[in-house]
């Protein structure tokens, strides 16, 4: 896949889908298509969520390094890229999960722009009581990166690291036989086999 322009009021954005990419993965979503629908197909009426989705996705801790140095705008191109099977992606590719991820947060923020904002973090809080209703964690729980966990779940691999840091660090416990680890393993998984 290859990077996009949009242009926006005779504005060039980059993006990581075309308008085009976008309507037809989401033709077929049940939760975004009606959303998506609705919007004129137009890139000035669909072409601000795209953006929107690649600028959000920039924010983030990618793999390696941008092909064109500190200069480069967008993360995207990249080199020192693989994927979770060890497969080096090219430096000149845009992997189909980074151009899918965008479709989907696209619909997202359409429907809901607080998509658009980073997303959920873990929490430490060991007790919170409201009334009658109480919650207790044993251990740190950690977040996500994206408010869209679909989207998240489809790039993650290509990621530093698929897991927000808890500030108090890894937590053992000799009696559980429990362990949690500040990075997650490709699976997603963060807790050791008891």
């Amino acid at each position: 896949m290859s990077l996009t322009t949009i242009t926006i009021n005779s504005v060039d954005y980059t993006a990581y889908a075309s308008r085009e990419e976008v309507n037809e993965y989401l033709a077929v979503d049940p939760v975004r298509s009606a959303s998506w629908s609705a919007l004129a197909d137009t890139d000035d009426a669909r072409g601000p969520f795209i953006v929107s989705a690649t600028r959000r996705l920039d924010l983030l801790t990618w793999q390696g390094e941008k092909t064109g140095g500190a200069t480069q705008e967008n993360a995207w191109y990249r080199t020192g890229v693989s994927y979770g099977d060890g497969t080096v992606v090219a430096d000149d590719e845009l992997p189909l999960e980074v151009e899918n991820a965008t479709a989907l947060l696209s619909g997202s923020i359409n429907i809901d722009s607080s998509y658009a904002d980073f997303g959920t973090t873990g929490t430490n809080t060991k007790r919170a009581k409201a009334g009658p209703v109480e919650v207790t964690s044993f251990r740190p729980e950690t977040g996500v990166l994206l408010q869209d966990a679909t989207a998240y779940n489809l790039i993650k691999q290509f990621l530093e690291s698929s897991t927000v840091s808890s500030s108090t660090g890894p937590l053992a416990s000799g009696t559980g036989g429990d362990s949690t680890f500040e990075d997650a393993d490709q699976w997603g998984r963060n807790r050791g086999f008891p």
